[in-house]
């Protein structure tokens, strides 16, 4: 299930992807693309345990819900500012939903 703030996230984050020319299936980037990564293995994955998630920002703390929603931070995501697993009673990554 998402939240109204999350779909308004997500489309806010892809707003500048609508900007962006979309080659048609057989147009001529479509094809140079295909030809240019012809016969070349695949890009090789990035190793889960190599990534580093970076730590929340210092000095960002909601004493609750209450007070994340004044601030119009709610809901707050595991490892955005703010975040704190007492502010996930569901503990599903998504605090004051």
């Amino acid at each position: 299930m998402v939240t109204s703030a999350g779909r308004d996230g997500v489309t806010r984050g892809l707003a500048p992807c609508r900007a962006m020319p979309r080659p048609e299936p057989g147009s001529e980037p479509a094809v140079a693309l295909l030809a240019s990564t012809a016969g070349q293995p695949a890009p090789a994955q990035a190793d889960p345990a190599a990534v580093k998630v970076a730590p929340p920002a210092s000095g960002v703390y909601y004493a609750n819900c209450t007070a994340a929603r004044a601030a119009g931070a709610a809901p707050i995501m595991r490892g955005e500012p703010g975040y704190a697993s007492k502010l996930d009673r569901d503990n599903d990554g998504i605090g004051c939903e």
